[in-house]
């Protein structure tokens, strides 16, 4: 029988596919070996591990066991201490001089020089009597009083009437009495309601009317009362930021770090204004060189008063 080339081809391929057939086969039942034989060797693993983990539960007991030997010796040791200490305080007590005087001198103690036989045989009678004196007490001030509320604080008047007041009394006099009141605090929304209408032209067409938001009126939340109270509790009142959020908070209004930074920033910038024509005034005439100076003013507001002068020679 005649084998053509394109057999001889496909029986060398089924050769090929058949030796790489065993091979797999070879390679798979090595790995199966393998795999029995970690098996087998898991086990003795195991059990030495977890015979480790009650040998180190053991040595723990132990070691807690001598824990408490130690602080029970501890504790008998400082017993032992304080009754040696009082039995020598007895001792002192009982047996020793009531002057207490030790002729034993301790190497390096420093005398004082004092004659403890003249010291005993001292008569108090001899003593001298030491010239009276007189303690003079110092006056005390009168309390000045409490601080009046100033006069530009709001007054809330409250009209209060005697019960019973007979219909022919006459009033002669009225007393005040005023107590500091707080307002807290309160956020509310501005709603800026445009209405919008239209009419139709002679032409057929439709024209729309709106009127347009004021000019301070931006795309943020936070009208300018708003940004410029976060601005001044950051920055005057050194009220961090998280301290604001944590107080928005607890109107229910929940804000990110990053809005009120935000908002501080353009606020900021807001002000370049002002900086500007203060530096053109101040920093511009002095050539660079400023005169600074922080100062006490009892008569004013503020605790402390910072000036700032260019050097600027008086005008004639």
């Amino acid at each position: 029988m005649l084998i053509t080339p394109e057999h001889q081809a496909l029986q060398d391929k089924y050769q090929q596919l058949l030796l790489r057939s065993m091979q797999f086969d070879a390679i798979i039942k090595q790995k199966d070996e393998v795999i029995q034989q970690l098996k087998n060797e898991i086990t003795p693993l195991k059990n030495a591990v977890e015979q480790l983990i009650a040998e180190v539960k053991l040595q723990r007991e132990e070691n807690a066991s001598l824990l408490n030997i130690i602080k029970e010796k501890d504790k008998r040791l400082q017993k032992l201490e304080l009754i040696e200490y009082q039995y020598q305080q007895l001792t002192k007590l009982v047996y020793s001089r009531s002057s207490e005087r030790s002729s034993v001198i301790m190497p390096g103690q420093l005398q004082l020089g004092i004659n403890a036989d003249i010291v005993e045989v001292c008569n108090i009678n001899d003593g001298q009597k030491v010239e009276s004196y007189t303690k003079l007490k110092s006056e005390k001030k009168k309390h000045p009083g409490r601080n009046e509320i100033p006069t530009h604080i709001e007054r809330k008047y409250i009209d209060m009437y005697p019960d019973n007041l007979p219909q022919d009394a006459e009033h002669f006099d009225t007393i005040e009495t005023e107590q500091l009141e707080y307002d807290p605090a309160r956020l509310f929304a501005t709603v800026y309601r445009r209405f919008k209408y239209k009419r139709s032209t002679p032409n057929g067409s439709t024209e729309f009317f709106i009127a347009s938001l004021p000019e301070e009126k931006d795309k943020s939340l936070a009208a300018p009362s708003l940004k410029a109270h976060v601005t001044t509790e950051k920055f005057l009142w050194h009220m961090p930021i998280h301290r604001q959020m944590q107080k928005f908070a607890q109107s229910g209004i929940i804000l990110s770090e990053n809005t009120i930074g935000d908002w501080i920033n353009g606020t900021c910038r807001s002000l370049t204004a002002i900086y500007d024509a203060l530096r053109e005034n101040i920093i511009k005439p002095a050539c660079g060189y400023m005169m600074a100076d922080e100062t006490v003013c009892l008569e004013a507001t503020l605790k402390r008063l910072y000036a700032v002068r260019s050097m600027v020679a008086d005008p004639p």
